[in-house]
């Protein structure tokens, strides 16, 4: 015994003296494999900080006509153009120029009871931002403006402002719809044509913005980017799996009718009469499309739809800003309310992440609940400022929303949707000048 111990001490300690000799002298070689992926990061992090530094951004404020006949149409379209700011897949741009998807934010804000709606660009997609809004409302007026949100302090929550911050998230997967603008309509009151009237939604979250008051601001972001086709693969795979789930199609090319086949074969020998043969009889006679309920219909339906249009990556928030004497809680519920008229719990829906929201109320850590409650509504006025998606819960955006389903939550209403509401708008339509109109004033 005595023997093997030294025959393996002989072996073993020259080779674990050879192995720690080597990691000390070469220890340096492992490094770029364990920190290559960092550095990945960090390259990318610096090129793309570098690359957002150059751009400039402009803040377009939209003042819509009078009336606007089928506003959900005609922003569809618009954001079908705004769709053509989407970048390619180049990989110079990508990890040496930083160049990354940039996108547009779609904003509603009431200052002190008056609402505007304003678009906000890169300036490189400034031309192109008119030119789609131009062609579907050629009456309206587009200017540049400061940004209003910097037209408060920056320092807020502070002691003359305080501040309410939420942000959104679908009520399900993003392969399920909203509910949209088709949706909504009053299903005894017609037109002169004999059609339903729309119900626009919008009116709901304007009207409520009226009531505001001096000193109280109200501020709707919704910041949209392009999604690729690349990109979007994975969610049309999984959306189409959810469909082929619910229609109850056979997986893998199989077919029902064999597996029945064999079944009935087995109760014919066992119990000598076929398997539920009258039942199976009906059911060789539709296709599983066809043995769906109503409501899974619907459902199919939906996501059929919503895939087959132009998607953006989304991000919504919204904000209440006041002064103390006049900051009023209750206002906070009327942006939920809005996104609430959008929900079908069949279906889908836009809900408030109660993670993100400026409100802390834990038990373990209570002592530090107002100190994280500042910090939480100091990062939402911040990153409402930067147009900077949360970077909770998940990176990139919130909702994945088709142009159908943007237009409902996003358009330009006519006077009629809410009456009361203070909006700028255009006083009088503008015409051009007549084609063949001379234009030489030396003439008498």
């Amino acid at each position: 015994m005595e023997n093997i111990v030294s025959i393996i001490a002989a072996v073993l300690l020259p080779l674990l003296k050879f192995l720690l000799q080597f990691a000390l002298a070469w220890w340096w070689l492992l490094l770029p494999f364990v920190l290559f992926r960092i550095f990945i990061f960090q390259w990318l992090w610096w090129r793309v900080d570098r690359y957002l530094s150059f751009c400039r951004w402009t803040l377009l404020e939209v003042k819509i006509p009078q009336e606007v006949d089928n506003p959900f149409r005609r922003m569809e379209s618009v954001l079908a153009g705004i769709w053509q700011v989407r970048i390619g897949d180049n990989k110079r741009e990508k990890w040496l120029e930083g160049k990354v998807q940039l996108g547009v934010s779609l904003e509603i804000a009431s200052i002190e009871g008056k609402t505007h709606f304003y678009l906000r660009s890169e300036n490189d997609d400034i031309e192109l931002l008119k030119t789609s809004v131009y062609a579907q409302f050629p009456n309206a007026e587009i200017t540049e403006v400061e940004d209003y949100s910097k037209q408060v302090p920056s320092d807020i929550p502070n002691k003359e402002w305080n501040v309410w911050g939420s942000v959104y998230l679908p009520l399900k997967d993003d392969c399920y719809p909203i509910k949209t603008y088709k949706q909504f309509f009053e299903e005894q009151a017609t037109t002169s044509e004999d059609e339903p009237i729309r119900v626009d939604p919008l009116g709901q979250l304007l009207e409520g913005m009226a009531k505001l008051g001096p000193g109280e601001q109200m501020w709707v972001q919704i910041y949209i980017s392009p999604m690729r086709p690349k990109d979007l693969k994975p969610y049309m795979a999984k959306a189409k799996s959810i469909v082929d789930k619910i229609v109850r199609r056979p997986e893998n090319g199989k077919q029902a009718g064999t597996v029945r086949d064999v079944e009935s074969a087995a109760s014919l020998l066992i119990t000598g009469s076929p398997l539920e043969e009258e039942k199976k009889e009906r059911e060789d006679l539709l296709p599983p499309e066809m043995r769906i309920t109503p409501g899974e219909r619907e459902i199919v339906l939906g996501i059929e739809e919503k895939i087959s249009k132009t998607t953006f990556d989304c991000f919504i928030r919204t904000m209440y800003v006041a002064k103390n004497d006049m900051y009023l809680g209750a206002m906070k519920a009327t942006p939920m309310s809005y996104f609430n008229q959008f929900t079908t719990l069949h279906m889908n829906g836009i809900v408030v992440d109660s993670d993100t929201w400026t409100k802390v109320h834990t038990v373990s850590t209570w002592f530090l609940d107002k100190r994280r409650l500042y910090l939480r509504r100091r990062r939402h006025v911040r990153l409402y400022r930067e147009r900077f998606p949360q970077p909770w819960p998940r990176a990139g955006g919130s909702l994945l929303l088709n142009i159908e389903e943007l237009a409902s939550l996003y358009h330009f209403p006519g006077k009629l949707t809410a009456p009361g509401a203070e909006v700028p708008r255009v006083e009088s339509k503008r015409s051009e000048a007549p084609a063949g109109l001379p234009m030489d004033f030396d003439q008498p």
